[in-house]
């Protein structure tokens, strides 16, 4: 799914929902890394491939070092749809692992 430049967005849709298994952690968990490294580039290819990339994050529990992955990247030009996605899912991941108070 991140290897072919020329990837459709419903196959790339299709190959990411069936990817991030929660029972397989250590199974998929190589793939994270190049799912970061390699979406900014397929968000490139334009706004609904961009929207289908920030989807497919991994739905999976990430360890501090894959979530510092994520925000390394962000630290680089990452286009505007994937930014707020990956922005949306670090910001839900960290309200998760931080409960409000008086709520």
């Amino acid at each position: 799914m991140t290897e072919d430049p020329d990837v459709s967005v419903r196959r790339f849709k299709a190959l990411a929902a069936g990817l991030w298994s929660v029972s397989q952690r250590e199974l998929v968990a190589p793939y994270v890394a190049a799912y970061v490294a390699r979406a900014p580039s397929l968000a490139r290819r334009g706004s609904a491939f961009a929207a289908a990339v920030g989807r497919a994050f991994p739905a999976l529990p990430l360890t501090s070092e894959e979530l510092r992955l994520v925000r390394d990247a962000l630290r680089d030009t990452v286009p505007t749809v994937l930014r707020r996605h990956w922005e949306d899912e670090l910001d839900d991941r960290t309200a998760r692992a931080w409960p409000r108070m008086g709520g």
